[in-house]
């Protein structure tokens, strides 16, 4: 008889191993710098109050794995305009924020052409003859 494999063979999932999401978790968050982490604290906190869906282990894991290429700048930045913004009342939660973290990228210069056509660009420097 041929045993059967309980992995998925493309990914690796172990459909009869359990994870330690927690313990997958600090690790991924001990990778990034201090004020990176207390970022991520306050979104955890703020998402988990919001979005009962959202308030699990294993989703915030999946959100730090999912961006864990981001750069820190990068981070702290999109997650403070997601939160000054209220996407998490309007029930948007980490998987909207990761959208936008792994887009970032690829509407960057699409986004600085739109921003030049809405505001225009500055003024060139002049020098005064003096």
């Amino acid at each position: 008889m041929k045993k059967i494999s309980k992995a998925c063979p493309v990914c690796g999932w172990s459909y009869s191993k359990t994870y330690n999401y927690s313990a997958k978790l600090l690790l991924l968050k001990n990778t990034r710098s201090s004020a990176t982490k207390k970022s991520i604290d306050t979104l955890f906190r703020k998402v988990s109050q919001n979005i009962p869906s959202d308030n699990s282990t294993a989703n915030k894991f999946f959100f730090l794995k999912g961006v864990s290429a981001v750069e820190d700048t990068l981070l702290r930045r999109e997650i403070d305009r997601y939160l000054v913004k209220g996407y998490q009342y309007e029930g948007k939660g980490l998987k909207y924020l990761k959208a936008i973290l792994l887009n970032d990228s690829i509407n960057r210069e699409k986004r600085k052409i739109n921003e030049i056509k809405r505001l225009g660009r500055a003024p060139k420097i002049r020098r005064l003859q003096q």
